[in-house]
Formats: structure tokens, C-alpha cells, sequence
């Protein structure tokens, strides 16, 4: 490159001292794995930059470099890491309260609501936690430094202020607070707040996708820039709403980019500018082109390489990842956040804050920090910073919470479709603690074939462990019972329940109840109901009590963990009730795996009815989605919806899950089991059905998506389609 060379061989006749290089990374989400591949090159070729800047993917890939990451070790990290999961706010399963497990992934939209504003729109998709963490993870040993020069190399980074829209030039504060804002893209991450700064940063991508000049303005004299950002899409190309978004942010970055690039001497244009910016599962490919278009300019980089070394041979990075259980404590003598609104709210919290203070901690107690306190679902975000404790007389750290509350409503939205009750959409709507604190208002609505409409009161005391719950609803179900495949009767059940229960809640696992239940039902369009033996309308008191357990890892295709319910309902003539009966359920689920591929579980369903006319609402059926108390469901692989029925029943599921992926796996199922007319005689003396099942799953982002393929031994072929979680 002629420009290149006049230069070089300008500063190497006017001045002795070595001339500074400048690398420049630009943003392009999953594009900026190239980065990585073209870093390969530039080690090989031994060019060791003086300054590094960046942009959203190309500031978190140049600031581990400047720290000593390796382009070795940042390949296997991209490689090892979940950058799906990374890009969400997923929160795990087993640290949420137990009242949220019951509820957990039924919605794919929430929105905050309050009585001033009304239903809103959320300023992200996600507040970025994950990401937070993994960043505190991956410079553990540089929080101390709040000078971006005194890294192993000067680094800087690029944001926007949301409000003026200017470029914003990080070289200062916390380094994982400069990437958050960095990466920042509008409407994906919720903006970030810079504390020292008190500005809203968002993505700079915006105004300075190439941060050529900033590299020159801290003393570049050479700049070697990797431009993954991309050109305008025709229109064939622009295909949803990621498309029409990435399109109309180019038009005036566009423009900005080339002015940079005006000023760089070597540009590394890898293929990946080709690629989409979601594209986290191209990552093999996506490094191969970075290191195909460095290559591609390996001539002038020798060339330089030449001019900068001066014939001398610079030393091999080495692999400079720290294992975790290598990384050194911190000693943590400070704890603060901003102000909460509640005292309540503070004062469980301080308890919580306590735990971590005056101790040395981890990455990993950080992480467990941040996770607990997000999945108690009082926060839209929280940002953490750690940083000297200038008070300390024992070096010791600070962390600085910094919270955003949600509002006292929020609206929630669910789909779900199978192939036997078609489409379902579920609207649930919650205030909290407008009443008193510790209090939830929520009412749900189920609309589809199967209706749910429900008003529910919760409170709980300050230490959330003791509380009551005030329910009333109305259900409206169609069911079918069968004999040998042929269907015998059809009905739909109309109920009205209204419950009133004292409840325990020890930790985040179990929960017991104990209360009274009235119930006013009625059967309308029977086709030979009678032959059930079940009365067709009444009313009656009875008491429930409920035992739920859940600590399984995800609710979604669980890896680990077990999950049961025992429900117990009963009355009879103390109760005014001119029947008696009872009705034990119980439900267990347990999940193990090995080397995080192979699943193994199994799922043991069990039902007990006594009584001369039970009604009909605790009659059995399976398999079905029927939601109980606690969201239990009956299957039966094998089988079409409702087929298996009776006053009892026993079915075991057995299941062996390959996962190909974090959310796609593949499965063989076995069921076993069959409905009882008298649990305690017929249950070793029954004929027990046996079926079987192949199934593909997926997780989106509307919830699990299961496709089956069911057999019985010399029955036909049974599919269906589940989109959605059960509700």
C-alpha cells in the first residue's frame, strides 16, 4: 500500500523513536467475531498494537485484548460461552420465590403498567445482567483500575448520549461499565446510566462505528482498522424486523464510516460483513473470515511489521486466561445502593446486603448476588460496580448497586397452540403492594376452547414466609371420555371455585397450604354423561391442602432437578357437603444429566378418588393439559388428549432427552400406566397401556415448541404440534 509506505517511511527518516500503532474494531454484533480471526494474523505477522479502540461487539472483543486475552484464548472463550443466553435476562429457574415458579415462563411479553401512564412500552427488550456478570467475570483482576491508559494496553471505547445524540468517548471509570454502554443497542439493551457522568449511553455504533480518529487522538501514528459493519440491503434482502431496523440505523453511519476509514492506512474487511448481526451460531465461520481477509492484506502487514519491529522478533502472546478457580478473592467492605422507595423493601434487602459484606468474595458470589436479588422480580434492572473503597484500611472493594424499580403493575401476555384445543392466548394483569406492602392483585384470563377468568389476592409477611391467598374463578372446559379408542361421552364442565388458604413458604423450594374451597359447577351439552355416574350440577365446601416442591433448573426441557404436588381435597356432611369424598393428586418430576447432553427422567402421575358421587372436576383424565392448583398436566405418549379416564389412575413416563443444543434436544418417551376403578384392589391386578414417542424440541422466544410422534403396539400413529407453554 503505497500510502502505507510513504508513511512508514516518513516516520522512520524523521524520527528514531518506534511509530504507534493503532488497532480499530468496529461493531457489528455477531460480525465482530471476525475480529478474532483477523487478531490470529496480526500475532503471526508479530504486530503488537500501542492503542485499541472500539465499538458495541468491537469494544468488548478489543478490551479483553488490551487486558492480555490472547487471540487463542479469545477463540475458545467465543467458542465456550452461550451468547444466546447471554443476550437475555434469563433468570434461573431454582433461584425464583416459589409463588413465581408456578407462573414462570407462561409469558413471552411483559409490559409495565402503572395508574399514570397506563400499559408501557419497556425501554429494552433486556437490561443486560448476564452480560454484566460475564463482563465483572472476564476483567476481575483490572476493577481497581479506572484509567483506561495504565491498561496493558490504552484502550477506548465508543457510546452515544441518548439525549444529544453525541458521540461519547470512554477512556475513564469502570471498564465494564463502558463496554455496557458500548454495546448498548437501542431498543434491545435498555440504556445504560453512566454514574460518573450522569448521561444515558446507548450503542455508539450510531455516530462512530469505526473509531478511527479517537485511536489517532491518543497517539496513533499507524492505524490498522477491521470493519464488519455493513452495507445497504437491497430490498429482496429485508425479510423482518431485525432487517428493516439494521436498515434504516445504516443511512447515517454509513456516511460517518467512510469519513473514518479515510483515515485509517491498512482496512481488514472481513466476509462476515455479509452475515447478520444475530448470527451467535456462525461463530466458526464468522472467525475464518476474519482470518481470510487479514491474509488477504498479509504483504502490507509484513511490511509494516518490518518498519515498526525493526528486524527484531516481538514476543509471543501468551494464553493469558485465568480459570475461575484461580481468579483471586477481593475483600468486600462496602455495600450501597441508590435509594428504594420501600423500607420495607430495604430492609430485606440489607439482610441480603450483609451476607456479602466484610468477607472475601468471587466472581461466582457476584453473580449469585445479582441473580438472587433480579429474580425476585422487584427490579426492571440492576447495575453493579466494584471499585476500591477508598475508606477501607484493608484494601478493600466497594460494590454500588444501582436499581431500577418496577412499577406497582405490569401486563403480561402468553400464546400457546396445540393440535387438539387449537390457539390460547393468556392476559394477566398484577398490582403490587397497593394494598399494603407484600401484596399482589392479579387477575388472569385463559381465552380458547378451554376459559379461565380469575381474581386473585396474595400477601405475605416482611419475611415472606407466612401469608394467605383470597381466589375466585370461573373455568369453562369441554372433556371426552373414551373406551378402547371409541369415545363414550362428551360434556362441558362449568365451574365457579373460590378458595381461601393460609400458606407457608420455606425459601424458594416448597410451599404448603391449607384452606377451604367452595364450588358451584354445572354440566351442559352431556352426551351420555350419565353412564360416568357423576352428578351433573351441585354445590359444595371442602377443604384443600397442597404441598408443591420445584427445584428444577428451568421449567422449559429441565436438565436437573426434581419437582412434585400433592394435592388433597375432602368433604363430607361436618362440611354441610351431602356427599363425601376425597381426592388425593399427586405429581412428581425428576430430571438428571449426564455431561450436559444426556437427560434422564421420569414423571410419576397418581390419582385417588373415594366417594359414592365425586364431583365431576376431580375426575381423571390423561393425557390432558389440565390445570390444576399448580399447573400439573397428565401425559401419556401414545395416546390422543382425554382417551385414558377414570376415578383413579397410576402412569409412570420415562425419558431420555439428547440435547443437541442449549434449547434443541431430541427424545424417546415410554409411558406406562392406565385408570383404576378401585385404586387400592385393581392396582396389581390391572391391565396396564404402555406407550411410546419420539420428539423433537426447540425454545423461541414465544416459549417451548414440541413436535410428537406417538405409537401404541399395533395402533396407528399418533402426531401433534405444541407451541407455547401449558396454561
Amino acid at each position: 500500500m503505497l500510502i502505507l509506505d510513504a508513511q512508514a517511511q516518513s516516520i522512520d527518516t524523521t524520527s528514531k523513536t518506534r511509530p504507534k500503532v493503532g488497532l480499530v474494531l468496529s461493531g457489528g454484533a455477531a460480525r465482530g467475531f471476525a475480529h478474532i480471526g483477523a487478531l490470529k494474523v496480526l500475532e503471526e505477522v508479530g504486530i503488537r498494537p500501542d492503542y485499541i479502540t472500539g465499538t458495541s461487539m468491537g469494544s468488548i472483543i478489543g478490551a479483553l485484548y488490551s487486558v492480555g486475552y490472547s487471540a487463542a484464548d479469545l477463540d475458545s472463550l467465543s467458542r465456550s460461552l452461550d451468547w444466546v443466553l447471554l443476550f437475555t435476562d434469563e433468570v434461573d429457574h431454582r433461584l425464583l420465590s416459589i409463588q413465581d415458579k408456578i407462573w414462570d415462563g407462561r409469558f413471552f411479553l411483559n409490559f409495565p403498567a402503572s395508574s399514570e401512564d397506563g400499559i408501557q412500552l419497556p425501554k429494552g427488550l433486556i437490561a443486560g445482567q448476564q452480560i454484566s456478570i460475564l463482563l465483572t467475570n472476564l476483567f476481575w483482576p483490572y476493577l481497581n483500575i479506572n484509567n483506561f491508559n495504565d491498561l496493558p494496553i490504552p484502550f477506548g471505547c465508543v457510546a452515544m448520549d441518548l439525549e444529544t445524540g453525541e458521540a461519547v468517548f470512554m477512556q475513564n471509570g469502570f471498564i465494564t461499565d463502558a463496554i455496557r454502554s458500548s454495546i448498548s443497542i437501542p431498543t434491545v439493551f435498555m440504556p445504560n446510566l453512566d454514574l460518573r457522568s450522569n448521561q444515558v449511553l446507548v450503542d455508539g455504533g450510531w455516530v462512530t462505528n469505526l473509531p478511527v480518529t479517537d485511536a489517532i487522538r491518543m497517539g496513533a501514528d499507524i492505524i490498522i482498522a477491521i470493519d464488519v459493519s455493513t452495507d445497504l440491503h437491497k430490498r429482496d434482502k429485508i425479510k423482518n424486523l431485525i432487517d428493516v431496523f439494521e436498515q434504516t440505523s445504516k443511512y447515517r453511519t454509513i456516511e460517518l464510516n467512510e469519513i473514518e476509514r479515510s483515515h485509517a492506512d491498512i482496512i481488514i474487511e472481513p466476509t462476515a460483513k455479509y452475515f447478520g448481526a444475530q448470527d451467535f451460531t456462525s461463530i466458526d465461520t464468522l472467525i475464518s473470515s476474519g482470518e481470510y481477509a487479514a491474509r488477504e492484506k498479509i504483504d502490507e502487514l509484513k511490511q509494516l511489521a518490518e518498519r515498526i519491529n525493526k528486524g527484531k522478533i516481538p514476543a509471543v502472546r501468551k494464553a493469558s486466561i485465568i480459570k475461575d478457580d484461580q481468579l483471586k478473592p477481593i475483600y468486600i467492605s462496602k455495600i450501597t445502593t441508590n435509594s428504594i422507595n420501600s423500607d420495607d423493601d430495604l430492609s430485606s434487602y440489607t439482610k441480603l446486603f450483609e451476607s456479602y459484606r466484610n468477607r472475601l468474595i468471587y466472581p461466582a458470589d457476584i453473580a449469585e448476588l445479582i441473580n438472587t436479588l433480579y429474580a425476585k422480580g422487584d427490579f426492571i434492572s440492576i447495575k453493579h460496580l466494584i471499585y476500591p473503597d477508598e475508606d477501607s484500611e484493608m484494601n478493600g472493594y466497594q460494590i454500588h448497586l444501582q436499581v431500577e424499580e418496577r412499577t406497582k403493575g405490569e401486563f403480561r401476555v402468553g400464546l400457546r397452540y396445540d393440535d387438539e384445543t387449537q390457539a390460547a392466548i393468556l392476559l394477566q394483569a398484577n398490582l403490587n403492594n397497593v394494598l399494603i406492602q407484600r401484596s399482589t392483585l392479579s387477575a388472569t384470563f385463559r381465552l380458547g376452547e378451554d376459559k379461565l377468568y380469575q381474581l386473585q389476592h396474595t400477601q405475605l409477611n416482611s419475611n415472606e414466609w407466612l401469608g394467605y391467598q383470597i381466589s375466585t374463578e370461573y373455568r369453562s372446559r369441554s372433556f371426552s371420555t373414551f373406551k378402547d379408542r371409541q369415545r363414550t361421552s362428551d360434556y362441558r364442565l362449568n365451574q365457579f371455585t373460590s378458595t381461601i388458604q393460609i400458606r407457608s413458604l420455606l425459601r424458594n423450594k416448597l410451599l404448603m397450604s391449607f384452606g377451604l374451597r367452595v364450588d358451584a359447577y354445572d354440566v351442559t351439552n352431556p352426551l351420555n354423561f350419565d353412564l360416568l355416574g357423576l352428578p351433573a350440577n351441585d354445590e359444595m365446601l371442602s377443604i384443600q391442602s397442597v404441598l408443591f416442591y420445584d427445584n428444577l433448573d428451568r421449567i422449559w426441557f429441565p436438565k436437573y432437578g426434581q419437582r412434585f404436588v400433592l394435592q388433597y381435597n375432602a368433604s363430607n356432611k361436618y362440611l354441610y357437603n351431602s356427599t363425601a369424598f376425597s381426592h388425593i393428586r399427586f405429581n412428581h418430576t425428576s430430571r438428571n444429566t449426564i455431561q450436559d447432553v444426556w437427560t434422564i427422567g421420569s414423571d410419576i402421575h397418581a390419582v385417588r378418588t373415594t366417594g359414592s358421587a365425586i364431583p365431576p372436576m376431580f375426575y381423571a383424565f390423561a393425557p390432558t393439559e389440565e390445570v390444576g392448583i399448580n399447573m400439573d398436566y397428565m401425559f401419556f405418549y401414545g395416546q390422543k388428549r382425554q382417551s385414558i379416564n377414570g376415578r383413579n389412575m397410576v402412569i409412570v413416563n420415562l425419558l431420555s432427552q439428547f440435547n443437541l443444543t442449549r434449547k434443541n434436544n431430541i427424545s424417546i418417551h415410554y409411558s406406562l400406566g392406565n385408570s383404576l376403578d378401585n385404586f387400592d384392589t385393581d392396582f396389581l391386578q390391572n391391565t396396564f397401556l404402555q406407550g411410546y414417542a419420539a420428539s423433537y424440541g426447540t425454545h423461541t422466544f414465544l416459549g417451548p415448541i414440541q413436535m410428537i410422534f406417538g405409537f401404541q403396539k399395533n395402533k396407528e400413529l399418533i402426531w401433534s404440534l405444541r407451541v407455547g407453554y401449558p396454561f
